[in-house]
């Protein structure tokens, strides 16, 4: 899987420490003031597929973020999955990206939307 998952860039800023609190798979981040709510964002996600049973974490796992265009900040996530049957491959990245994109919010982030 290779997507990329576009940010407002006016929706970038410092994380705060409840920001971290409130999200448990990040209980043990600890918390620096130059930490911004993309660069936590990025942690969860590499997190998450790592806690996903069906994602293979035997080969490349990338959270990446790309150079900002004006469509956004783009953040390429590039992971395999174990599953190869087509129709399964299909509605397990689907659901991945589903929460990965309601996620969003959580780390007070947008995602953009042009307009």
């Amino acid at each position: 899987v290779d997507k990329t998952i576009k940010l407002d860039m006016n929706s970038l800023k410092l994380c705060t420490t409840e920001m971290i609190a409130r999200i448990p798979l990040l209980k043990d981040v600890e918390f620096q003031e130059m930490l911004t709510n993309a660069q936590l964002y990025r942690i969860y996600i590499e997190r998450y597929l790592r806690s996903h049973s069906i994602v293979n974490t035997n080969l490349d796992l990338i959270v990446a973020q790309r150079e900002p265009t004006q469509f956004g900040v783009p953040i390429e996530v590039y992971f395999f999955l174990s599953d190869k049957v087509w129709n399964e491959y299909e509605q397990i990245q689907s659901d991945i990206f589903d929460h990965l994109l309601v996620m969003v919010r959580e780390f007070d982030l947008k995602l953009y939307q042009y307009s």
